[in-house]
């Protein structure tokens, strides 16, 4: 048997027994196998693990896999941390290469061969991950609200409120590498990528609400306008902020 997908496989425990008349082999076999594992919706990511077996000396022609459909099943106590097993399933059938591997007899064309496939369906069970992940950015976005409570009448007021913005943006950023890092996720985005990028814009918003209230201090509009002003933006980042994360984590649950 080739193991079409493993890094490395160990057999042991090979052995032959005939029954009647029929030959039954069976090996103990254990193996690192290769899989992609697309973390776009983690942690409502659910997983199709396969096994692909093939035999290396016959072709389809001469060697077809016969799945045991009913007797082929998983450990139902089978230690899993963090997951859960959805299905699990065998089935047999023909795979077709684009080359003969230099058959001098056929020597443009195809080679099909007989694969038996082991199909596992996994579920996350545990969210723990995930709120390791983003609980430090929803703690930036609240300290980043602070800045809104700044008093108006300090003449500090700009650089204190920036300063306020400036810790909860770097927070967040360096959340998001730590993030990014944790889920291999360089090339693509993922839902802790994009709650991370919603709390990036939001304390945007913060920043410039900042600006706009010292440029209308400046051009003297009373302390009750300002703080009018800075309660409406703050709502709004709020409703934004809160909806945004509703909506994404919302559409990750539907798809898993």
């Amino acid at each position: 048997m080739d193991f079409v997908n493993a890094n490395d496989v160990t057999v042991s425990l090979q052995g032959e027994t005939n029954v009647d008349g029929d030959y039954w082999d069976y090996a103990k076999v254990e193996g690192t196998f290769r899989y992609y594992w697309d973390l776009t919706d983690f942690p409502f990511d659910n997983h199709d693990l396969q096994i692909h077996i093939e035999n290396s000396d016959w072709d389809a022609s001469t060697f077809v896999f016969t799945p045991d459909s009913a007797g082929s099943v998983y450990e139902p106590d089978m230690p899993l941390e963090g997951w859960s097993v959805d299905s699990f399933s065998v089935a047999s059938a023909p795979y077709t290469y684009q080359t003969t591997y230099g058959d001098p007899q056929n020597p443009v064309g195809t080679s099909e061969y007989s694969r038996f496939t082991v199909n596992i369906e996994l579920k996350r069970a545990d969210y723990n991950s995930f709120f390791k992940l983003t609980f430090v950015v929803y703690i930036a976005f609240l300290i980043s609200l602070v800045s809104y409570f700044v008093n108006l009448k300090n003449p500090a007021m700009l650089a204190a409120r920036l300063g306020v913005i400036s810790g909860a943006l770097f927070t967040v950023a360096v959340s998001l590498r730590t993030a990014t890092d944790a889920l291999s996720s360089e090339e693509g985005v993922t839902l802790v990528g994009k709650i991370h990028v919603v709390a990036l814009a939001a304390i945007l918003i913060d920043a410039i609400a900042a600006l706009a209230t010292q440029l209308l201090t400046e051009r003297g509009r009373s302390e009750t306008e300002l703080k009018r002003f800075d309660r409406n933006v703050m709502i709004l980042v709020i409703i934004g902020f809160v909806a945004a994360n509703v909506w994404l984590i919302t559409s990750a649950a539907r798809q898993s």
